[in-house]
């Protein structure tokens, strides 16, 4: 039943992101609620895996890769919100810039053992 309703709730997000993507390709906004709905079904996928592993050890790195999409759940969240509804982009380049670093650093060490042993 689990993965049932995980197959459905990942075909709902991957039609709304695309749907809304191809009303106006152009928007910022829709470029990044696609991404977010990506994230989000991979996110999910995820955490059903995360939950079916033979050994601990896979379990830590599924929980790892977790937390990986996480950052970028956060991310692409807070540029859709941000973006919304415009479709340009309000922050400015050095803001884009620095968080999409701090995103990229934070999804790194979710790969190492500084964020769970």
């Amino acid at each position: 039943m689990e993965l049932t309703i995980l197959i459905v709730a990942a075909v709902a997000h991957v039609a709304i992101g695309f749907y809304a993507f191809q009303h106006n390709p152009r928007s910022y906004t829709n470029r990044f609620f696609l991404a977010f709905t990506l994230i989000a079904t991979v996110w999910g996928i995820n955490q059903y895996l995360s939950l079916h592993q033979p050994t601990p050890e896979k379990s830590l790195d599924v929980i790892r890769w977790a937390m990986v999409l996480a950052a970028l759940y956060s991310f692409s969240l807070f540029l859709t919100i941000h973006t919304f509804p415009s479709r340009t982009i309000h922050l400015s380049k050095p803001w884009l810039v620095l968080l999409s670093a701090l995103t990229l650093l934070v999804s790194v060490l979710s790969r190492t053992p500084l964020i769970f042993s």
